[in-house]
C-alpha cells in the first residue's frame, strides 16, 4: 500500500512541476516571438509569475546582457533567460512534493504559484486588446493541472501518512 501512494505522490507532484513549466514556457513563447512580444507586459507578466525566482535571476541576466551579449540577446538566448527561473522553480517544487518532509511547504507554495498563473492567465485571456486573449485560455489550463495535481498530492499525502503509522 505504501508503494502505490508514494508512486501517486510522486505523479501528482509531476503533473504540478509540469503544468507550471508549461504555463512558463507557453509565456516565453508568447514574450519572445509571440503577442506579448511588445515589451512591458510581457516582462511584468513573466515577472510575476516566475516570483520569486526571477527577482533573483534578473540581476545576473542584466549583467550577462550588458557584460558578455554586448547589450542585447539573440531571440535563442533571451528565451533561455526569460524562462531560466520559472523551469527551476517548477523543478524545485516538484522536488518539493515529491518528499514527505518538505511537501507541507511545497503544497503552500503550489498553491501560491497556482493562483499567481491562474491570475497571470486571467489577464491576458481578458485584455483588451481581443487577438490576445486566445493565448492566456492555456495558461489557465495549466493552472488548472497544477491545482489538480496539488488536489492530488494532498490526498495522496493522507493515504501515505495513515500507512506509515
Amino acid at each position: 500500500m505504501g508503494g502505490s501512494s508514494a508512486l501517486g505522490s510522486r505523479w501528482a507532484a509531476g503533473v504540478t512541476g509540469l503544468s507550471y513549466a508549461g504555463a512558463v514556457s507557453w509565456l516565453t513563447w508568447l514574450i519572445v516571438s509571440g503577442p506579448l512580444s511588445y515589451g512591458l507586459k510581457g516582462s511584468l507578466t513573466m515577472l510575476m509569475m516566475a516570483l520569486p525566482s526571477s527577482l533573483l535571476a534578473m540581476p545576473s541576466a542584466t549583467w550577462i546582457e550588458g557584460t558578455l551579449a554586448g547589450g542585447s540577446f539573440s531571440p535563442a538566448w533571451e528565451s533561455v533567460f526569460l524562462a531560466a527561473p520559472g523551469i527551476a522553480q517548477a523543478v524545485a517544487l516538484a522536488a518539493m512534493l515529491g518528499q514527505r518532509l518538505t511537501r507541507v511547504p511545497g503544497l503552500v507554495i503550489g498553491w501560491l504559484l497556482t493562483v499567481d498563473v491562474a491570475f497571470c492567465g486571467w489577464t491576458i485571456a481578458y485584455d483588451e486588446w481581443a487577438p490576445r486573449g486566445p493565448y492566456g485560455w492555456l495558461i489557465l489550463v495549466c493552472g488548472a493541472g497544477m491545482a489538480a495535481g496539488l488536489v492530488a498530492a494532498r490526498f495522496t499525502a493522507g493515504r501515505e501518512d495513515s500507512a506509515i503509522a
